[in-house]
């Protein structure tokens, strides 16, 4: 019987891939999307190490401006507790089952990676946001101090070939599975994969992250400490990971430095500007101080801001 890496014989593989392809996010149950990506996950997947120093990872956090004087402590931007009376809850790479530290990565397509965890998360793009009414975010800057393992998928999506990036990581991938698997199958069920993690799902449709986030699960379920994919926000200029709470515990990652950002829009236009700062962490103490006058945004300058929209149609730097 012809098998994938001498676990699960192809005919099953396939009926799982099947299944996934035909299944209706909207009525199917979570638990039955689970139990075929267990099946997949067993099929063969890319992974890799992350590497002291190797990357910077940023994370961002809304928070409302009455919160803000309570942020005093490391854990309350960390990862988020799990909502215990809602199960269900999805997200791209994980479902409630465990506790993830979302985060993103630079890549060389996209540097700032900071603006990548702001883009992940804020509401202020959204249409029906005021303009009378300023957006938060608190932006954290984490090292990586101890190795640990990642999975890589959506490197063979659609936008991951916006990302050169991604695309060198595809053929040394190509390398590896071509050379265990000469019927095409691991391909195929990456490809699916891929797309899965980078559709765009609208809010209040998070039901479309039902396989990705139940292949998330089979992943973390083997053991694998994270999971690095595509950003969708940026088209894959920069990349998003999700990694297990106990690599945050066990202090394989760490953070270095802290911002609140603050976000105003003007005609759909949005800017940012430094609120509080916390240039150094020391243990799991957050403390603030203001920013430097050049990286805030003043009424003033939101005012000058306007003019130029108004007489351009668009904000146009006049620098």
């Amino acid at each position: 019987m012809k098998t994938i890496n001498g676990l699960i014989p192809i005919s099953e593989g396939k009926k799982a891939l099947a299944f996934l392809k035909n299944a209706n996010l909207e009525t199917v149950k979570f638990d039955e999307i689970k139990r075929h990506t267990d099946i997949l996950v067993k099929c063969g997947f890319m992974a890799g190490e992350f590497t002291p120093n190797s990357h910077w990872i940023f994370r961002g956090v809304v928070v409302d401006v009455e919160e803000i004087p309570n942020i005093k402590k490391v854990g309350r931007i960390s990862y988020r507790p799990r909502k215990k009376n809602d199960p269900s809850l999805l997200k791209r790479a994980s479902s409630n089952k465990y506790q993830i530290f979302y985060g993103s990565i630079p890549t060389p397509d996209f540097g700032d990676a900071g603006i990548a965890s702001i883009l992940e998360i804020d509401n202020i793009r959204e249409e029906n946001f005021p303009e009378d009414q300023y957006e938060y975010v608190v932006i954290g800057m984490w090292f990586i101090k101890k190795t640990f393992l990642a999975a890589s998928v959506g490197m063979h999506s659609t936008i991951a070939e916006n990302s050169n990036w991604a695309k060198n990581i595809v053929i040394q991938d190509k390398g590896i599975y071509e050379h265990i698997d000469d019927t095409g199958f691991i391909s195929e069920v990456m490809q699916f994969i891929g797309s899965e993690f980078s559709k765009n799902v609208p809010k209040e449709k998070e039901y479309l992250y039902k396989i990705s986030a139940a292949y998330g699960d089979s992943l973390f379920d083997l053991g694998i400490d994270s999971i690095l994919f595509p950003s969708v926000k940026t088209a894959a200029r920069s990349f998003n990971v999700a990694i297990m709470s106990n690599v945050v515990d066990n202090q394989f990652i760490d953070i270095e430095t802290s911002a609140i950002t603050r976000g105003n829009k003007i005609e759909k236009e949005v800017f940012w500007g430094w609120y509080l700062q916390c240039p150094k962490v020391y243990g799991d103490d957050l403390k603030w101080s203001e920013p430097p006058g050049f990286s805030q945004i003043s009424q003033n300058d939101l005012s000058y801001f306007r003019k130029i929209i108004a007489a351009n149609g668009k904000f146009m730097n006049p620098a």
